[in-house]
């Protein structure tokens, strides 16, 4: 074969990575970015709050305050009522 024929189907194949690359980043980027939606999403549902919070999670320095928060606040699911005391 001739070696400038390999060259030119080298800068091909190249120049189409280069041009398909930002646009497989992107689609990784935004799969990460549903996956850790629906996870947090669940994961704030099952503790009794709107899964709407979620949506912190995507602004920064708002995702930390809100991550502490829901480490430390009481969630709706864990609140057992009180024990009414019987009358024996």
């Amino acid at each position: 074969m001739d070696k400038n024929f390999d060259l030119e189907i080298n800068k091909q194949v190249q120049a189409f990575v280069h041009s398909v690359g930002p646009i497989v980043s992107l689609a990784i980027l935004c799969a990460w970015a549903l996956l850790h939606l629906i996870c947090f999403w669940r994961i704030i549902s099952k503790a009794g709050f709107s899964g709407c919070w979620c949506i912190f999670l995507f602004i920064p320095c708002l995702n930390t305050i809100a991550l502490v928060w829901f480490a430390f606040a009481d969630w709706p699911n864990m609140k057992r009522p009180r024990a009414s005391k019987r009358s024996e």
